[in-house]
């Protein structure tokens, strides 16, 4: 059987293409990263409200979990300098990475998993800048759900 290259799909799927150009392997590119046990990755992708970023990064810093027992990963996808100095205030509070946005397409999966081939935890919590935490313990307890529930993925509820 032979396929028509110029059938409607085909020509659908051509024009998708131009306008938002993928890899057709995916984006998805695992680097060797070493996997911590019980460890806890927050995983923020910052863009231009670096004072929202700030509030969400006091949250972490006042969370009660040790602080060898997680990270943050920050990845700045617009906001520039300003976000790298609201960072470096918060590096000598807990482990942060971070990391300037080199991905061509803001696409938000494709940053989701350019901070998740950062992340060295076992357990991975996405939040987004604007996020708020408000309990204290609230990283410790969701530690606890990994463990009791042995769950891939938590995904809290605000009210």
């Amino acid at each position: 059987m032979q396929v028509n290259h110029n059938a409607f799909p085909y020509r659908f799927l051509r024009a998708v293409y131009r306008l938002a150009p993928f890899d057709l392997k995916g984006d998805w590119h695992s680097q060797a990263v070493d996997v911590k046990k019980g460890f806890f990755s927050c995983l923020i992708i910052a863009s231009v409200r670096p004072k929202i970023l700030e509030d969400i990064l006091w949250d972490l810093a006042s969370q009660t979990m040790p602080r060898d027992q997680f990270e943050v990963v920050v990845l700045n996808d617009g906001a520039g300098d300003n976000v790298r100095a609201i960072v470096k205030k918060y590096e000598q509070l807990f482990n942060i990475r971070y990391a300037e946005n080199k991905i061509p397409h803001r696409v938000l999966s494709n940053l989701r998993n350019a901070t998740l081939q950062m992340a060295q935890g076992e357990y991975i919590l996405l939040l987004d800048d604007d996020t708020r935490i408000l309990q204290e313990d609230f990283l410790t307890k969701a530690l606890e759900f990994f463990k009791k529930l042995d769950a891939d993925i938590l995904m809290p509820h605000a009210q």
